[in-house]
């Protein structure tokens, strides 16, 4: 059995998530929740757990971003950065984690 290697974009949203953030689900039902998400196809969304009406956009290629929508907001310090990758290289959440995204 081969084991799947995780992404930079993989490990980050893992660790979002194992830190308390929700993802914002990408289905295009966005705008008919009682609160409207910014919609993005470039970013996964998270809402923030700490600071409502933020959110983190975690790129494709691993950018690691937050604010109110994609064109205000600013990169995460490294420091941050840093604890979201150690919190997502914890292969038990990974493998929970992962494959309840593939279900979906």
């Amino acid at each position: 059995m081969t084991s799947k290697k995780f992404t930079l974009h993989d490990r980050l949203c893992i660790g979002l998530e194992a830190r308390g953030n929700t993802r914002v689900p990408n289905d295009g039902t966005r705008g008919t929740h009682q609160r409207r998400y910014p919609f993005s196809t470039k970013y996964t969304l998270f809402e923030r757990a700490n600071k409502h009406g933020y959110f983190y956009f975690v790129g494709k290629a691993g950018a690691l971003r937050t604010g109110k929508t994609v064109t205000k907001s600013v990169p995460v310090g490294e420091n941050f950065y840093a604890s979201v990758m150690a919190a997502g290289l914890n292969p038990g959440h990974a493998a929970e984690s992962l494959m309840a995204k593939e279900k979906t």
